[in-house]
């Protein structure tokens, strides 16, 4: 059987391994912590300790059922991103052994590999958090109310998320590309089409309209990249708002975890994102340098049209959080007069919303950058 995947041409996949590492870093801090709580007598403590109890009990199991099931999902989402990029890069050796004879189930098999990442990242991160459990517990029983906590690593919680996310991550992979090679192989051969927005006729059909035509055929030919675009802003508005309305529930180190997480989660998206954005539009890109439209000009008509998609998916997750926060206070201390005291943080969010501008404009310099560096002629003849 041909080796169509090597492990060399799925860098970029490296960020299915962080996100699955961040899910199985948070679900074992929390899930350990919640498995220990069940070991405790619970009528040995006392009044306020049967409280905290009740209280580190429902945010365990907020915390790593939220988290731990949206990380899991972008990872999924990733993988099949990936599988369907690397499917439409391979087209033409996809075609060319599918005309040979392979059957598309011999070549779907071997997708199998991008399940790997799901076992790295998940084994990763789940050691990591066993190595950051006895500070963990600490800052959790730090007034000593949860009287005879004691730490037990709970081996088999790591062995089933790793068993459990790379099975999953594996079969999703198998399965999605067994329903893309579906295709005819000469549909494969003759590959996908260079979309070319017509130009408007008569006195409105100038410089501007093309360029608006061009725009939003570049932007609505990938949407999968605007929910990817859409979702890293999301994560990085959720993570950080949280943890930051949450500091009176947690000690700084969880919040630092948190806006890590977030951070990670957000930048890693955004690079991975804006990385296939980059490489689809150099065509489009070379031909309008060609033209002889500006630097300013790309830009407008590649990277900045997404600023919408960000402000977007930022306020989507200042929402998302705000409801999270809503519910963990909710269990905690019921629907009592304290719900009331829990207002929308607006400092919290001008402060993010300031620092996801910059993140996303640092990016946008940084590709643009990049994409001046290439010249016209090495742009039009990769491809």
């Amino acid at each position: 059987m041909v080796q169509i995947i090597q492990l060399k041409q799925l860098k970029q996949l490296s960020v299915v391994a962080v996100i699955c590492a961040c899910a199985s870093f948070v679900a074992t801090l929390f899930l350990n912590f919640w498995l220990d709580l069940r070991l405790l007598d619970f009528d040995q403590l006392s009044l306020l300790g049967q409280a905290y109890y009740r209280v580190q009990e429902k945010i365990s199991q907020v915390v790593a059922g939220v988290s731990g099931l949206v990380l899991v999902a972008t990872a999924l989402a990733m993988v099949l991103f990936y599988i369907h990029q690397f499917i439409e890069d391979h087209q033409t050796d996809l075609g060319i052994l599918k005309a040979m004879g392979y059957a598309r189930g011999q070549l779907a098999r071997q997708f199998w590999i991008f399940g790997l990442y799901g076992l790295l990242g998940t084994l990763l991160g789940g050691l990591a958090a066993y190595t950051f459990l006895p500070h963990f517990y600490t800052t959790r029983n730090s007034a000593g109310l949860l009287t005879g906590l004691s730490l037990h690593l709970h081996w088999g919680l790591v062995l089933t998320m790793v068993l459990l996310t790379s099975l999953l991550l594996t079969a999703m992979a198998v399965g999605y590309a067994y329903h893309v090679l579906a295709r005819p192989s000469l549909v494969l051969l003759k590959g996908s089409q260079t979309l070319r927005p017509p130009r408007k006729k008569g006195p409105q059909g100038g410089r501007e309209n093309f360029l608006s035509d061009l725009r939003a055929s570049l932007f609505w030919r990938h949407k999968f990249l605007i929910f990817l675009v859409g979702f890293a802003a999301f994560c990085f508005a959720a993570m950080l708002q949280l943890a930051l309305s949450l500091q009176d529930m947690m000690d700084v180190a969880l919040q630092v975890m948190m806006i890590g997480i977030g951070l990670i989660l957000s930048l890693s998206i955004f690079y991975l994102a804006l990385l296939t954005l980059l490489s689809r539009h150099k065509d489009s890109v070379a031909i309008l340098k060609a033209m002889g439209y500006s630097q300013r000009d790309c830009l407008s008509v590649t990277l900045r049209p997404y600023y919408g998609v960000v402000m977007l998916g930022f306020l989507l997750g200042s929402a998302y959080q705000f409801g999270i926060m809503r519910l963990i206070l909710w269990l905690v201390v019921g629907q009592g007069s304290q719900m009331g005291d829990s207002g929308f943080n607006w400092v919290n969010f001008v402060l993010a919303g300031f620092l996801l501008v910059i993140v996303y404009t640092g990016f946008n310099v940084y590709f643009s950058r990049r994409l001046a560096q290439v010249p016209i002629k090495a742009i039009l003849l990769s491809e």
